[in-house]
């Protein structure tokens, strides 16, 4: 078996806590107060519930209350489990008021709680023929507190329990030991011969008293047994005759009497009646005129002004809706004209269109721009105009120089005139130059233009894109367009919202106009309905309907009255039949009629009543004459008046008592000597597999230091001594090695004597006395059989983490 997950919904201090455990070995680490010990009292609780065992009736165990949560109302959980390929849930709800117990196959969600076996006891199904475990089993093997703290004789307690207990697949919550101190209390009770005050003793000492006062009676009585005898019947028979002559009596005077009582009392009370009815009569009297007709016309009246009254109330609460609703709607069309800067949708819409179109247009323009741009013509043009401008600057200096030279040749010297030529055929040489490169300038300049005015075009059409985008940029106060699009698409919606919205205000401003011309209509129709039931209730003189309606059931009241008044002194007069009620009324004044006083009216048996009073009359001087005969002989003698009949009733009595004492004694005592002989042999056809495998595992757990180990019939253990060769009682030993038996015995039980020995193992702090060498050969053995056997170890300590950290075993670790 493998506990899988535990669901703490509120148990301790615990809300809403899911705990997973692995298979293998699974360490649970708290500090204290964290709750390890809550948790596992929790699993405990979910299997078995927290009842007092071998109880008849149903008691709480002090665990109940002391893990009943302070905070919550709840108190409750889940527990999954595993055994071989099934798996299972378990939910637990631990509170008094609303106990209840469920088990679930949790692989196909199927309640199997009904299949289990039902205990009266705790007044639930039980979880025991499941896991084959009892809450007494579980608490003395698979569940093992800190040993450390328990002393040697409550540990030979708890595991004499489980030997005298065990039986393979034992599931009834049995304890030998209180069972047997169940029947020496059984036998106290009782008690013995000698003892006086008890029970038995005392029931002796009663039976040899009454022994004696018989034989005195007898010894009184033998010479007047018989008269007595015939007096005491005599006595008996007179005794009973006279009690029959009076019951006769009384019931001859009872019928005659309560014939006339009953008589008087039917009288008076149909006339009491009748007088009651003339008064209602009276009283009714005014509303014997009432119309059925009138009350029915005033009637559809009021049931159309309610019926009106509830149309204009629904019409009310329509127009107060529309109100309300127009008024969020006007405040919404004022947020959203606040948000959009009072521009509808379509005018957001067609902005958003128009940005990004005019952003696509320059796209579009940028992109035909790059590609119309060419570099080899800017080349040329700037080339060529560079060239033109050298030409021009050269050819006016050397017109310059020309002239100067000219203007110095006459002015100066006319040896200057070579110079002057050679500067004029300078200057029209360049002049012939500079025609020519005008011309080829002209032409290139003519293709520039072109081209230039081709790519100024398009930078226009750029700008007067950019104008248009960063019109609205300004009319949005935004920089950036792309952004713009992206707060006018949001815009939209709230605006398309606030053009539906419009729709709707307009539609309930129509539908307020409509409501206000139907209330209108309403209120009329009301009102004239009023007037004519007002006029109705003012002609029959009545001021509501409830009294209208009053009136009318009073009618029928009354005329049911007249009948009845008149069916009464019909009767009145078969009552009396020639009786005296004016005497009647005399005789019987303060008594009632009662039960008793119907069933003698009933009889009719009066003339048979007399007759046997005369007969009882008879048989009564007889028997009275017979017993002063008697007596008269009996007062001659001194008769010893003991009573021997009932003498002998007690003797019978304490005699039988006194042997139903010895037979319970001889029952008791039979079972105690055949429990105690069935322990015992328990004990010895388990103790050799019990002992050999508490050997093995102490060999394991000490390294082989301690491996003979041995529990006799009174659970004593003993230990081999290897140095000495003797056996020597393990309470010599030091608490560490005390504890490795104790854990070691636990599992050689679990192993031998359960049903299942694949149960979890539960450790709560068990180590504690364990020096850190001892810690690490019990973590090595705990991991060896964690393969068969899941581990659940609770520690407020991180020293079991470290050690198995160190021999490189693979644990879960949970953390509280």
């Amino acid at each position: 078996m493998k506990i899988k997950k535990l669901g703490i919904k509120s148990f301790g201090k615990f809300q809403d806590k899911e705990i997973e455990f692995k298979n293998g070995l699974n360490i649970v680490y708290g500090n204290n107060e964290a709750g390890k010990s809550t948790t596992h009292k929790f699993i405990q609780g979910m299997f078995f519930g927290f009842f007092k065992p071998y109880s008849k009736n149903k008691l709480y165990s002090d665990e109940y209350k002391r893990y009943k949560p302070w905070n919550s109302e709840l108190y409750k959980g889940s527990l999954e489990f595993t055994i071989g390929k099934s798996e299972y849930r378990i939910e637990r709800n631990f509170d008094k008021k609303n106990e209840d117990f469920k088990l679930f196959d949790n692989i196909t969600g199927e309640e199997l709680t009904d299949k289990l076996p039902y205990d009266g006891s705790t007044k639930q199904r039980i979880i025991s023929p499941v896991i084959r475990l009892n809450s007494v089993l579980f608490n003395n093997t698979i569940s093992i507190a800190q040993l450390g703290n328990k002393t040697e004789k409550d540990f030979k307690k708890e595991i004499s329990e489980t030997l005298a207990n065990y039986e393979k697949g034992n599931d009834n919550n049995i304890s030998v030991n209180k069972a047997i101190a169940y029947l020496e209390k059984q036998k106290a009770e009782i008690g013995t011969r000698k003892q006086s005050k008890s029970n038995y003793g005392s029931a002796v000492i009663k039976l040899e008293e009454l022994k004696k006062s018989k034989e005195k009676a007898i010894l009184a009585m033998d010479e007047n047994k018989d008269y007595y005898l015939q007096v005491k019947a005599l006595e008996e028979k007179l005794k009973e005759l006279r009690k029959k002559k009076r019951k006769l009596v009384k019931d001859l005077n009872d019928i005659a009497r309560n014939r006339e009582k009953h008589i008087f009392f039917k009288y008076k009370a149909v006339e009491d009646e009748n007088n009651q009815i003339r008064e209602k009569i009276e009283e009714l009297k005014k509303y014997k005129d009432i119309n059925n007709d009138i009350y029915a016309e005033f009637l559809n009246l009021y049931t159309e002004n309610k019926s009106l009254n509830e149309q204009l109330e629904d019409l009310k609460n329509k127009q107060e809706y529309v109100n309300n609703t127009l008024m969020e709607l006007d405040g919404e069309a004022k947020e959203v004209n606040k948000e959009t800067k009072g521009k509808d949708y379509n005018k957001i819409v067609n902005d958003i269109e128009i940005l990004k179109d005019r952003l696509g247009n320059i796209e579009r323009l940028k992109g035909r721009l790059s590609e119309k741009k060419d570099v080899s013509v800017e080349k040329d043009y700037s080339s060529k105009s560079t060239t033109n401008k050298v030409i021009n600057i050269v050819f006016v200096v050397s017109a310059i120089i020309t002239l100067f030279m000219l203007a110095f040749s006459f002015t100066i010297s006319k040896s200057l005139l070579l110079y002057f030529y050679i500067a004029l055929g300078a200057t029209v040489v360049l002049g012939i130059m500079k025609l020519v490169i005008m011309s080829v300038f002209k032409e290139t300049s003519k293709k520039y233009d072109k081209y230039d005015t081709s790519l100024i075009r398009t930078q226009n059409m750029i700008e007067l894109n950019e104008v248009e985008i960063n019109k609205l940029l300004m009319d949005y106060e935004e920089e950036d367009p792309y952004k713009l699009i992206e707060i006018l698409e949001e815009k939209s919606i709230i605006a398309k919202e606030a053009s539906v919205n419009q729709s709707k205000l307009e539609k309930y401003k129509m539908d307020l106009e409509d409501f206000e011309g139907t209330t209108e209509i309403l209120e009329q129709k009301i009102s004239d309905n009023i007037y004519k039931m007002n006029e109705i209730l003012v002609n029959n003189n009545i001021s509501s309907i409830e009294e209208f309606k009053d009136a009318l059931e009073k009618r029928e009241e009354y005329e049911k009255s007249i009948e009845r008044y008149e069916s009464n002194n019909k009767l009145l007069l078969n009552i009396i039949d020639g009786n005296d009620i004016a005497e009647l009324e005399k005789k019987f004044a303060g008594e009632e009629i009662d039960r008793a006083t119907l069933d003698t009216i009933k009889s009719n048996d009066s003339a048979f009543l007399t007759n046997s009073v005369d007969d009882l009359n008879d048989e009564i001087t007889g028997v009275s004459a017979e017993l002063s005969r008697i007596n008269g002989i009996l007062e001659e003698s001194n008769a010893f008046n003991e009573n021997l009949c009932v003498i002998n009733e007690d003797i019978y009595k304490y005699e039988n008592k006194i042997k139903e004492y010895e037979h319970k004694l001889l029952a008791l005592e039979t079972a105690i000597a055949t429990i105690n002989n069935i322990s015992k042999e328990i004990h010895t056809s388990v103790a050799p597999s019990l002992n050999e495998t508490l050997g093995t595992i102490m060999t394991k757990i000490t390294k082989g230091k301690y491996s003979t180990v041995k529990v006799d019939d009174n659970m004593d253990v003993m230990v081999l001594d290897e140095v000495s060769g003797q056996m020597v009682d393990a309470e010599s030993l030091s608490n560490g090695t005390i504890d490795q038996i104790y854990l070691a015995l636990r599992f050689s039980i679990i192993d031998n004597l359960l049903y299942n020995n694949k149960m979890p193992i539960i450790l709560d702090d068990c180590f504690v006395q364990y020096d850190d060498y001892r810690l690490k050969e019990v973590l090595e053995y705990l991991y060896s059989v964690c393969g068969e056997k899941q581990i659940i170890m609770f520690t407020c300590h991180t020293r079991e983490a470290r050690a198995l950290n160190e021999l490189g075993i693979d644990y879960n670790k949970i953390v509280l």
